[in-house]
C-alpha cells in the first residue's frame, strides 16, 4: 500500500502532518474519508485514530466531522480491525 501523508493547520494554527491509513469515497454521497493517525498516544500507549469526511480544494485540505451514520458506523468497525493490525505490527 502506499503511504500517503497531508499537512493541514490545526486549531492553533500550527501544521500538523497526518498519516493517512484508509481512504474510501461514499458511492452515494460522493464524499471521501479518510482513517488517519497524527502519532500522538493514547492512555494505553497506543497510536491515536481519527476519522473525517476531507476536502481538497487545489491542495488546501479540510477535515469535517461525519455525519452520516452508516458512514460512522462502517468507519467505526474500520477504525477497530486497523487498531487491532497496529496492535500486532509490534509482535511481527
Amino acid at each position: 500500500m502506499e503511504e500517503m501523508s497531508i499537512k493541514i493547520l490545526n486549531s492553533s494554527n500550527e501544521e500538523v502532518t497526518l498519516d493517512i491509513l484508509y481512504s474510501f469515497v461514499d458511492r452515494k454521497s460522493n464524499k471521501s474519508y479518510i482513517i488517519y493517525t497524527d502519532y500522538t498516544l493514547d492512555k494505553d500507549s497506543n497510536f491515536n485514530l481519527f476519522a473525517s469526511e476531507i476536502i481538497n480544494e487545489n491542495g488546501k485540505y479540510t477535515l469535517l466531522d461525519i455525519i452520516d451514520k452508516k458512514v460512522k458506523d462502517e468507519l467505526k468497525n474500520i477504525l477497530k480491525d486497523l487498531s487491532k493490525q497496529l496492535s500486532l505490527e509490534e509482535y511481527l
